[in-house]
């Protein structure tokens, strides 16, 4: 049986700035052959198109409301049926946030890496076809170098610096997806005094029967308090 637990912790901790640092680094660079070598295949997964290897997402809120949201993914895309996944669109709003992406590489089968070009990067209106809208906008751009076998890895930061709602955060954290997934994190960074709205969340301790998937899975839902005097 499969099975994975989602947690929701706050503690009173001396808690670095996640906007200070990323938990999961690029493979680039690293030992990258000892890494590939590592991960499922497609003989492991022979119905998948892809292997989520890494969802990583993070939340810090601060006393001004502001709010800076982190993300990383890794795939692995197994065959051409999985190339989609090698388009990737960030969304914000114009002059309320702002997105900045900290690294985005193709690793290919044999080891090599190759980044996504800076110009290789649009910034486009979402819904262009709504004028009401046009402050609605992306960031996208396709990633180099896709082949069978290869890993797709980007990270990048949102800057929400003019938030609607005090405090107010929502995402979607999803359990399960259409192809194998490693790994699932979300982490929320909260200002002292303030506690996550634990109705809408699982309680702590909660645990999910997967017993119907066929990967090892992973999945952690952590909140905290900030403690120090930042922000």
């Amino acid at each position: 049986m499969k099975i994975a637990k989602c947690m929701i912790i706050s503690a009173a901790c001396l808690l670095a700035s996640c906007a200070a640092s990323l938990p999961y680094k690029s493979l680039s660079g690293s030992d990258i052959r000892g890494a590939l070598s590592a991960f499922s295949t497609q003989e492991d997964h022979p119905n998948a198109t892809a292997i989520f290897l890494l969802n990583y997402g993070s939340m810090e809120m601060f006393d001004d409301g502001t709010q800076i949201y982190k993300h990383i993914a890794r795939y692995k895309i197994l065959n051409e049926r999985g190339y989609y996944l090698a388009k990737i669109s960030i969304g914000y709003r114009k002059d309320y946030s702002r997105v900045k992406i900290l690294y985005a590489n193709t690793i290919k089968p044999d080891g090599t890496s190759v980044p996504l070009k800076e110009e290789d990067i649009m910034d486009s209106v979402a819904y262009s076809q709504y004028e009401e809208y046009t402050d609605i906008k992306e960031k996208k751009f396709t990633m180099p170098a896709i082949e069978p076998g290869c890993i797709v890895e980007y990270a990048y930061e949102v800057k929400h610096t003019k938030p609607f709602l005090l405090y107010d955060y929502y995402t979607r954290f999803a359990i399960q997806e259409y192809f194998p997934v490693k790994e699932n994190v979300m982490e929320i960074v909260l200002p002292r005094g303030r506690e996550p709205d634990r109705q809408r969340c699982l309680p702590s301790g909660s645990v999910l029967d997967l017993e119907q998937l066929d990967y090892d899975f992973k999945m952690v839902c952590r909140a905290y308090e900030r403690t120090d005097a930042a922000g």
